[in-house]
């Protein structure tokens, strides 16, 4: 009986929590295909095949391929555009990049070329593989006298309104804390905003 309130209290606080949503799990899961320009050609299928370096970062082994050492870097041409609409202001944003989408090196021992038995080969490989490319600009144009109603300062402030300052929520008296919100003078119930 001792532990069902304490149960109950964890998992009531536990289902009010809230992280990452669906958009986020989606966005951060996907890969991107990239690595080797080699690999990229493949659908980076090295992976079971082996003998890339995009594949070490899938299937280690797959460097018992390699009959020779190997030093490679792939460099890719990134265009990104983003297009926003606020309240009827447009804004265009592009980025032109070159990032790195695989560095690594590949280094193949063969002790005896000859022989059949015992050890053959061995090979040593470390690389640098992108998986995803979050790097992303995005411009908003806003005309700041039409706006001031719509940013979240101002919703703090109509839910503030007829409250004293020492009962405010926890999110309103944040924003008095900050300076965000002040007291109108002579009156601790009405505010304004530091925006205003």
């Amino acid at each position: 009986m001792k532990n069902i309130f304490p149960t109950a209290l964890l998992f009531l606080v536990a289902s009010s929590l809230g992280a990452q949503n669906i958009d986020d799990a989606w966005r951060l899961n996907t890969r991107n295909v990239t690595g080797t320009a080699r690999s990229m050609a493949m659908a980076n299928a090295f992976g079971a095949l082996g003998g890339d370096q995009s594949a070490i970062s899938t299937n280690p082994a797959g460097i018992a391929v390699y009959r020779t050492s190997e030093i490679g870097m792939t460099m890719s041409l990134t265009y990104d555009n983003a297009n926003t609409n606020y309240n009827d202001l447009k804004a265009n944003d592009d980025k032109v990049s070159v990032p790195f989408n695989q560095i690594g090196f590949v280094s193949t021992y063969k002790p005896l070329r000859d022989n059949k038995t015992g050890l053959i080969s061995s090979s040593f490989g470390i690389a640098y593989n992108r998986t995803a490319d979050f790097n992303q600009n995005t411009k908003i144009n806003v005309n700041p006298r039409a706006s001031n109603e719509n940013t979240l300062l101002n919703a703090y402030q109509t839910g503030s309104e007829g409250t004293h300052y020492n009962n405010l929520s926890l999110y309103n008296y944040a924003a008095y804390k900050t300076y965000l919100l002040n007291p109108l003078p002579g009156n601790d119930s009405y505010y304004f905003t530091s925006y205003e």
